[in-house]
């Protein structure tokens, strides 16, 4: 999905709603440049006034159509003065100047974006009422007065934490074997995998669910899960396709496929887990850490698919060059267009194999080989990477 189509169980689940609601001095929240963030879009792409969506299928309405709005106070400090289009309004709510309080209903805010997304989604009249019963789970089960509220610091750890318990779970030899990997092409694996870190999924966390880059990206962020909540984080619908997608990595129902000739990339690394059931099978069904474990599974899936194109001696050549920052965004690119990703990363390694043994020639970048498809993405992710450095025990 191109960046203008985007709205884009814990170790010690923090205390309800207060646990580092003051703890923004932790983030050392910095600049980058003078990059600013989109203040005004052309459109919102949310409809607050759109009539209730209705079907036929169903045998009653769902309760998450008829929700009415209760708002309650928000303290937004850290955006005071600030004024967003789409989809930060869609977020919170309002296109007016933010006060230091901000009067929000965060569970009819996903709500009305959910009624959209519903819209979209093509499936037909057999599948409807199921699809509408798990929306209707998906926003119930948010309850905006009891939701963790966390600091950007304390979502980084749960990254950490996120990936730490699947990684111990993955046979790394039936990798190997499954995918019928060269030696070689197993060892430039092992190297590349370890850049799926905690900084590569929050910095592509933003660049999913944000529609810029930078401090300003970051400090919405931040304010999200401090009001909104973890919770609400983990429900945000993706507002550009037309399938069943949602919350930070905004992962789509086909990445969990168990259909024979299109099995998604989760169901088929799970295939990898000790413990096969560790994700669940239904994107609906997404929960808490999960997001980040389909996430990183993905991502692993589409790395394998990259070291499969390289021969011995490009993965060879590689291997122990400083190249961590372009598989970094190397997963940025393919989870949005992984063929458009692999052939860009396969020019580019070519290119920089060139220029090592071309002694004195400037060592390429992998954003520079970049399709047009997935470059603006790309370097998005990449200036939020940069961001998320800046940030205090983010590395």
């Amino acid at each position: 999905m191109s960046p203008g189509e985007r709205w884009h169980p814990k170790k010690e689940e923090p205390t309800r709603r207060n646990f580092l609601l003051g703890g923004a001095s932790a983030l050392g929240l910095g600049m980058v440049g003078a990059i600013k963030l989109v203040e005004e879009s052309d459109k919102d792409h949310w409809d607050d006034d759109a009539a209730p969506y209705t079907d036929a299928s169903l045998e009653k309405p769902v309760r998450f159509l008829e929700l009415a709005e209760q708002k309650r106070e928000y303290d937004t400090g850290a955006l005071a003065g600030r004024q967003f289009g789409y989809p930060i309004s869609a977020y919170l709510g309002t296109r007016d100047r933010l006060g230091a309080t901000t009067a929000v209903d965060f569970r009819y805010r996903l709500a009305q974006m959910w009624k959209e997304k519903a819209g979209k989604i093509r499936v037909d009249e057999v599948q409807r009422a199921a699809l509408m019963r798990s929306i209707d789970d998906i926003v119930m089960s948010y309850n905006p007065d009891n939701a963790m509220s966390m600091s950007g610091a304390y979502y980084y750890l749960e990254l950490v934490e996120s990936i730490k318990q699947v990684r111990d779970e993955i046979d790394w030899g039936k990798i190997h074997s499954t995918f019928r990997l060269s030696g070689a092409q197993d060892a430039l694996f092992r190297s590349f995998e370890k850049y799926i870190d905690a900084q590569t999924l929050l910095a592509f966390n933003l660049s999913e669910i944000m529609p810029s880059q930078g401090s300003s990206t970051f400090k919405v962020f931040d304010t999200l899960l401090k009001t909104g909540g973890y919770e609400f984080i983990q429900r945000i619908p993706s507002g550009g396709d037309n399938e069943m997608s949602f919350g930070p990595g905004q992962v789509t129902a086909k990445i969990f496929s168990e259909e024979k000739n299109s099995r998604g990339s989760v169901a088929i690394m799970s295939g990898v887990l000790k413990k096969r059931d560790m994700v669940t099978k239904d994107v609906a069904q997404l929960r808490g850490r999960q997001h980040h474990m389909a996430s990183y599974l993905d991502a692993l899936f589409n790395l394998v698919r990259l070291v499969q194109k390289m021969p011995d001696a490009q993965a060879a050549a590689i291997m122990n060059e400083p190249v961590g920052d372009d598989v970094r965004m190397f997963v940025s690119g393919a989870h949005n267009r992984p063929s458009d990703a692999v052939d860009s990363f396969r020019r580019f390694a070519a290119s920089y194999v060139i220029a090592r043994e071309h002694g004195g020639q400037a060592r390429p970048r992998f954003t520079t080989f970049c399709t047009k498809q997935i470059a603006p993405y790309v370097e998005r992710t990449e200036a939020n990477l940069a961001e998320v450095r800046l940030q205090k025990g983010m590395s």
